[in-house]
């Protein structure tokens, strides 16, 4: 949202028609322009190769085993010059205390989840050859 705000061309990708609802929303509120795309980022995805200065994402990688994170960051590396990566941080105590809470009560609703310190040695793996923390 800040990215469309200031100027920026903007395209969100999520699978789900509750978030993509939820992003127009925002953008309406908002008074921004963004271009919503509804598809699976774990598929060929529905654009050129290169046809992006940037491609962030956040909250997705750390739901999958190592072996198929490098996968991803091949495939979406394609369609952009730079790449931006979140995940959880395994040094954040409060989210990984909530997170075992959660876990050992049995109401921890997102499946795999691996906090990682880097994802250096992944992006490596997957081709990126200038990689910055």
């Amino acid at each position: 949202m800040w990215l469309a705000k200031n100027g920026r061309n903007v395209v969100a990708l999520d699978y789900t028609r509750e978030s993509i609802n939820l992003v127009k929303k925002a953008a309406e509120k908002l008074d921004i322009k963004i271009d919503i795309c509804c598809h699976d980022a774990t598929m060929e995805l529905p654009f050129k190769n290169g046809e992006f200065d940037y491609i962030f994402q956040c909250g997705l990688l750390e739901h999958f085993d190592t072996k198929i994170q490098i996968k991803l960051l091949r495939n979406w590396g394609r369609y952009g010059k730079n790449m931006i990566s979140m995940i959880p941080n395994s040094v954040s105590l409060p989210y990984m205390i909530g997170k075992a809470i959660m876990e050992r009560s049995g109401t921890w609703e997102y499946g795999l989840e691996t906090p990682q310190n880097s994802l250096n040695q992944e992006f490596w793996k997957a081709g990126f050859t200038e990689i910055k923390e």
